[in-house]
């Protein structure tokens, strides 16, 4: 009973919120641009010193293995690579240290994955109640800490098990995951068509990616001019930056008249918290409802195992043999990929929203996805890792629809504990996916070093077959909804 009253009073308090529509569209401009700025400045900030310490890990690791084989050890801090890449004389080397930082990246994303997982599942379902800014600021700010961290780790050339205090602190405070959800989340705020909040949240996803690419250019050169410690003194001042930006632009989404239904209603004890986060696929809406919630997060479950599995290696696998990419060239890579990706693929949503329904432009950017990854695997030069940019144009195109299609079903004072339910799955497909496609990669990178490609391309068909049960399922409801419809007339 309490549950209906909730829903009650909610559709009762819609026709006020209703009254705002007409100053909406100045709001939802203004809202795009500030979450524009904190974008580009916090992905730039957080790309930058990410990529950072992925080298950073890397370089250690071909100098602890310098070390133990006799060789010259270099500082970690100033240097960009231990040894010529490529030459015969050096490859056994290059495996033993990949399979080394591979090792590591394992346990630091474990760790980091847990820690994150019960942070934002926490902070979506409390940021129905009092709001979103704070969290985002919170992020912000731990993020900040792992980055200083990083930087004291690297500058007293300390050992890399340090690190675990920086993605600790990060973890713990919802790290950047936080910031995305309640970004797609706060969209889902001000938006009802289901079309416009599907655009809205790809809009999200390509300030994310002109965020990452803003960076990662320069900081290809800056890490080789001065290594990786200034650049992650950057991503540190960077991501303050933004969380002081936070602080003054960014305008509270969650009205008060739902902030003021939710605490009214229910009170966010731990019991309260765990049924609005699993409400959607348990016992909120009718059977249908859950079935499509379900064939959703199934959906994105699978896609992020198989972008995780892609991504985990992949700068490992960009800076061995044949390729042997400085930090120069993996930064043009990166911001062609995310350019192409995120801008070029969002224009390409707005074209297929007027012709195809979304269920099948989800299934056109996982045929994106398969056709990029199977030409990373075959690649055998540096040219093809740059001609699968384009066989990636939609790839990131599923997450958004995913995502639209999710929120444009659950309530409107879920939908902060909805995207965290999102957001935290993408934490337990980092927990296994990342560990397991490291441990694929090192047991292959001395054999078949690209066949972890070949295995996330199939996991992707499995992401088709889901996508098509939700397609099925959303159909099945939209004809329903017709010929009631059309009786009630």
């Amino acid at each position: 009973m309490a549950k209906s009253s909730e829903q009650t009073s909610l559709l009762s308090k819609e026709s006020k919120i209703s009254k705002d529509d007409k100053n909406h569209h100045p709001t939802y401009v203004r809202h795009l641009l500030v979450m524009f700025i904190l974008m580009v400045v916090c992905k730039g900030g957080e790309s930058m010193a990410s990529s950072a310490l992925s080298q950073f890990i890397y370089s250690w690791s071909k100098n602890r293995t310098a070390e133990a084989s006799g060789g010259v050890n270099q500082s970690n801090g100033t240097s960009n690579s231990s040894d010529a890449c490529g030459k015969s004389e050096s490859k056994a080397s290059e495996d033993i240290a990949q399979k080394l930082a591979s090792r590591w990246e394992q346990y630091f994303n474990i760790t980091y994955a847990v820690l994150v997982y019960l942070s934002v599942s926490t902070y979506g379902t409390l940021s129905d109640y009092f709001g979103r800014k704070f969290f985002i600021c919170l992020a912000m700010f731990g993020y900040s800490l792992k980055c200083a961290v990083v930087a004291v780790v690297i500058y007293f050339d300390l050992h890399i098990v340090w690190l675990f205090f920086g993605y600790g602190i990060d973890g713990i405070l919802g790290s950047y995951y936080t910031v995305t959800s309640f970004s797609y989340a706060s969209v889902a705020d001000i938006t009802k068509e289901k079309d416009a909040r599907v655009y809205g949240i790809a809009l999200q996803e390509m300030f994310i990616g002109i965020g990452i690419m803003s960076t990662q250019i320069g900081n290809g050169y800056f890490i080789h001019a001065y290594g990786y410690l200034y650049p992650t003194i950057t991503g540190c001042g960077l991501t303050l930056i933004a969380l002081f930006l936070c602080t003054c632009l960014y305008k509270e989404t969650l009205s008060n008249e739902a902030k003021e239904h939710v605490t009214k209603n229910t009170k966010p004890t731990l019991m309260t918290l765990c049924r609005r986060y699993f409400s959607f696929y348990s016992t909120g809406g009718s059977r249908d409802d859950r079935k499509a919630f379900w064939f959703c997060l199934l959906a994105f479950i699978s896609f992020e195992v198989a972008e995780m599995g892609r991504a985990a290696p992949t700068i490992l696998y960009q800076q061995g043999s044949p390729f042997c990419w400085t930090s120069e060239t993996i930064g043009w890579y990166t911001t062609g990929n995310y350019f192409v990706k995120f801008v070029i693929g969002c224009v390409m949503l707005k074209i297929l929203q007027m012709f195809v329904q979304p269920s099948y432009i989800a299934v056109l950017g996982i045929l994106s996805c398969i056709a990029l990854d199977v030409t990373i695997g075959l690649a055998k030069s540096s040219i093809w890792l740059f001609v699968s940019i384009g066989f990636g144009v939609l790839s990131y195109l599923p997450k958004s629809i995913l995502r639209g299609l999710a929120s444009s079903r659950a309530p409107k004072n879920l939908q902060g504990a909805m995207f965290a339910g999102l957001e935290s799955s993408e934490l337990i497909c980092k927990m296994f996916a990342t560990p397991g496609a490291l441990a694929i990669y090192s047991a292959t990178v001395d054999t078949s070093r690209g066949i972890i490609y070949f295995i996330v391309a199939g996991i992707n068909v499995i992401t088709i077959v889901f996508i098509m049960c939700l397609h099925s399922v959303l159909k099945k409801q939209s004809s329903e909804k017709n010929r009631t419809i059309i009786q009630a007339s």
